[in-house]
This record gives structure tokens, sequence and C-alpha cells, in this order.
């Protein structure tokens, strides 16, 4: 489950709310850290909706290759040593689109990231698993990049030693 605080700013975000209004409405009442990575976490409506047909291209390839990898799990015949590490890579697809599907900044991290892994593994040497990778760190990259550009980040100041 999400936390009140997680839920109260996604919902702002999404009402067309402003991250520096929602920062000083709420940075005296709750956790500063935690509050200034909730609101980098999530992007604007007006990114949401500039982005949203990428965005879900970018989950249906995450899907696709979810249920190609589920599929060869399946195909291995048995429920066995085998079977249960083929599931590692769709149960980790599962948690990252879970992430996309609420436009979680980690998620298209976590993509972009594993998706360069990915092209690493011989599995993923065939034409369409390396095209739908490619694809993929494309376009969690440039979701990424666009959605979260760092002069929008919330960035606490930081506060002078007091132990020396």
């Amino acid at each position: 489950m999400t936390d009140p605080l997680e839920q109260e700013i996604d919902r702002l975000l999404r009402e067309g709310g402003n991250r520096k209004k929602i920062w000083n409405s709420l940075k005296d009442s709750e956790d500063r850290d935690t509050l200034a990575y909730l609101l980098n976490e999530y992007p604007s409506l007006a990114k949401r909706r500039k982005f949203l047909v990428l965005h879900l291209l970018l989950t249906a390839i995450l899907v696709i290759m979810t249920l190609m990898k589920l599929w060869a799990a399946a195909a291995i015949g048995g429920v066995n040593l085998a079977f249960f590490l083929a599931l590692v890579v769709p149960a980790i697809n599962f948690y990252i689109l879970k992430k996309l599907l609420r436009f979680r900044r980690t998620g298209y991290q976590f993509l972009f990231i594993l998706s360069i892994i990915a092209l690493f593994h011989p599995e993923n040497h065939h034409v369409l698993e390396m095209s739908l990778t490619v694809a993929m760190i494309l376009m969690s990259g440039f979701l990424y990049l666009r959605m979260f550009p760092k002069a929008e980040r919330i960035i606490l100041p930081k506060e002078p030693d007091t132990l020396g």
C-alpha cells in the first residue's frame, strides 16, 4: 500500500498542482526529505498528458516482453529450479510495470538500467528481443529525461554541520 502523503501528492499533481506550491503548503507539516523525494518521484499533469502515448507504448512493450518471458518459463515443462529461476525476470518486470503504471520516476530508471543489462544476456540476442530491448532503453531514457528534468527537482538546502 502507498502511504497517505504519497497518495495526496499524486492526487494534487494529477489535479494540476504546482510542485512549488505543494512544497510550500506541506513543508512544515511533513518530513522534508520524504516530501522532497515524493514530489520528485511523480511528473506533473502536463508532462503525463504530453508523453502519454509514448508512455503507453513503453508499457505495452514491457508487457509483451514479460509475456514472452512467462511463455519461456512455462516451456520448461515442469516445476523445478530452472522454472523458478526463469520466473525472476517476469517478477522484476511486474514490479517495474507497477511503477510505470503509476508514472514513478524510479520505474523509468530501473527499466533503463535493467534493459541495458539485459542486452548482455544471450537469450536476448534474437532480433525480436534485441529490438524490443533497445526500444525500451531509448523510450525509458527519453521519458525519464523529459518527464523529470533536473531543473524542476525540489532540492533541499544543505544544513550546516552542527557536530564540529
